[in-house]
């Protein structure tokens, strides 16, 4: 949703409308008031027009959207400068060092570190983030989809509970 994120956050009148971003051959990214409707990515617009006759189309606007990631990454970096990208609004991170530099062990305190990271994250973009913390990127990656959106999920190192 990162892209109509960007959007709704320069036009706060879209929040509760459903909104694409792309146009009536292909939908780049709809917002989760759009997802009600079952629109997606990747979906023909003339079709999501169909299952949302409401739906407001926004032309793409790549300059904006990797303007608010290089925010997003520049703060990333501060925590893992080796973090791993998936695009312009996903980032694969490894905060052993950090943690073990700043003596973050509890996970009370891992879990308050993301939340201050997705709090920076937010207030240099205007945009809101999920985290999942997990002992591996595959397990993190299926985390970060549990709270979203604006959440975060940690999935304790344990064998049996994962």
């Amino acid at each position: 949703m990162f892209y109509a994120a960007c959007e709704i956050r320069d036009n706060p009148g879209l929040r509760d409308k459903p909104v694409a971003i792309g146009g009536m051959l292909y939908i780049n990214s709809a917002n989760y008031v759009a997802r009600q409707y079952g629109i997606t990515s990747i979906m023909p617009g003339f079709i999501a027009k169909k299952l949302c006759p409401d739906l407001i189309f926004i032309d793409v606007n790549k300059q904006k959207y990797k303007e608010t990631a290089s925010y997003f990454k520049k703060i990333i970096a501060e925590y893992d400068p080796d973090f791993e990208t998936g695009g312009l609004d996903e980032a694969l991170l490894d905060i052993t060092d950090y943690l073990n530099k700043h003596d973050i062990h509890t996970p009370s305190d891992i879990e308050k570190l993301c939340y201050e990271m997705r709090m920076r994250v937010n207030e240099a973009t205007g945009i809101t983030c999920s985290c999942g913390i997990a002992p591996n990127k595959m397990l993190a990656k299926l985390s970060t989809e549990i709270n979203k959106p604006n959440g975060q999920y940690y999935m304790k190192p344990n064998k049996e509970k994962i």
